[in-house]
Parts: C-alpha cells; structure tokens; sequence
C-alpha cells in the first residue's frame, strides 16, 4: 500500500511539473510572438513612412521643375527644390528596408525617375517634338506616382493587420500569464498538501516506532524476565516434581502472552 501511494504521488508530481514546463513554454512562445507582432508593426509604419517620403520627393521634384522654369522664385526653391536631391537619398534608406526583389524594383523605378526629371529640365514647351512626347512622360509620371500609391495602400493595409495581430498576441499573452500565476498557486498548494500528507506519515511511523520501541522494553521485557524466572523455579534435579508441572503450565501461557506480543508488533509494522 505504501509503495502504491508512493508511486501515486511520484506520478502526480511529475504530471504537475509537465504542465508547469508546458504552461512556461506557451507563456513564452506568446511573448515571443508579441514581440514579433510588434516589430512587424514598427517596420510597417517605416516602410510606409519612407515611401511616403520618396513620393513626396518625386511630386516636389515635378512641381520644382515644371514651375522653376517659368518662375525662378527662391520660394519654390526651399519648398520643392529639395525633393530633387533628396530622391536619391531616401531611396537608398528604403532598399534597405526591402528585400533583394524588392530592392530590383526600386532600382528599376529609380532610373525611370530620372528619365523623366531629365525630361523635364531639358522639356521646350515651343518646340513641337517634345509637346508631341508630353503625353507620354505624363503617363510614366502618373505611373511611379500610382506606384507609390498602391505600396502606400497596401502597406496601411498590412499595417492594419500587424496591430490586429499584436492586440491578439498581447491578448493571449495576458491569457498565459493568468494560467501561469493561477497554475503555480495551485501548484504551490498542491506541493504543500504533498508535502504536509508525508510529514504526516513521519509522524505516524514515529508515533508506531515509539510504540513498538514501549512494547519492546515493556510488555516483552516483562514476559522474558517471567520465562527466566521461571527457568529457576523448575527442578532440574527432579523433573517429576509436582511443582514442575506448574512451572511449565506458567511458562505455556507466558509463551502465548509473548506471541500475542510479537503478533501486535508485526502488525504495528504492517499498518
């Protein structure tokens, strides 16, 4: 029975360390994803931001040109003049922020905008074969432009989805750590029954030691110290003295008082 109860609370125990490890693991794994999720939307927000910032360049480059040329004003210098040299720059931050293929198309939407800022520095309203190839360039214009739109939009749109993602990350996550600190309370509890339930059982098998260990020096000393007595008392010298029968008639019963003894203990040890 003991051995039984002993592998009970061995299984118990190690069941209770599994979901303990497990409920740390998930507990983890959602922080994890948090972070994630919040990283995703940081560098959502900076994609959107530096692509807004390059087609911010390109329409103050456009509107620099178109307008410089025909009104040389400081004004339009300070307000659009920059967008023309600062294309080049914000264009390099954003490939860093894109992958390899990515990176192509940009390169590739690089040199179509300087094919047409150099268009327009050099565009002669007058002259009949640059009128005859606006049309044209205003379409490509118009092109990059609707580019920057459309990976505006859908960068809002996954922007949208990251924060989804992160609120439902941070949900979960304050889900674990609910069962987490529920789950160790329990645990707590349960080691300290466990606990408790063996001190218990020490005590007991103390009080059955002490018990046994009174018996010993007691009841069995008494009943040993009555056989030796005994032993003197019978005749060695005469075996068919009266006396003798007595003798061994007490020492039959003070046997069978020391057997009920020793069976008390035996069962004291069994319990």
């Amino acid at each position: 029975m003991e051995r039984n109860k002993g592998n009970t609370n061995l299984f118990l125990g190690t069941v209770i360390i599994g979901l303990l490890v497990a409920i740390i693991y998930l507990t983890q794994r959602n922080y994890t994803l948090l972070i994630k999720s919040n990283n995703d939307v940081i560098n959502t927000t900076t994609l959107i931001s530096e692509h807004q910032k390059v087609s911010n360049d390109f329409k103050n480059a456009v509107i620099y040109i178109s307008t410089y040329k025909n009104s040389p004003s400081q004004a339009y210098v300070e307000t659009y003049g920059k967008g023309l040299w600062e294309i080049s720059f914000d264009m390099r931050r954003l490939k860093r922020l894109v992958s390899n293929s990515e990176g192509q198309k940009l390169d590739t939407l690089a040199k179509q905008i300087n094919a047409e800022e150099d268009w327009l520095i050099k565009a002669d309203s007058n002259n009949t074969r640059t009128y005859a190839e606006r049309g044209k360039h205003i379409k490509n214009i118009i092109a990059i432009q609707s580019f920057f739109d459309t990976e505006i939009a859908n960068l809002q749109r996954q922007s949208i989805d990251d924060v989804r993602a992160s609120q439902l990350s941070l949900e979960r996550l304050h889900y674990w750590i609910i069962t987490l600190i529920l789950s160790a309370s329990v645990i707590t509890l349960l080691s300290f029954l466990l606990i408790n339930n063996q001190v218990e059982k020490v005590k007991v098998q103390n009080g059955r030691l002490r018990d046994i260990a009174w018996i010993q020096s007691h009841k069995v000393r008494a009943q040993v110290a009555t056989l030796l007595g005994l032993g003197q008392l019978f005749n060695h010298e005469n075996p068919k003295d009266k006396e003798n029968v007595i003798v061994v008639n007490n020492i039959i019963v003070t046997t069978q008082k020391l057997d009920e003894i020793v069976k008390e203990i035996n069962h004291k040890t069994e319990v």
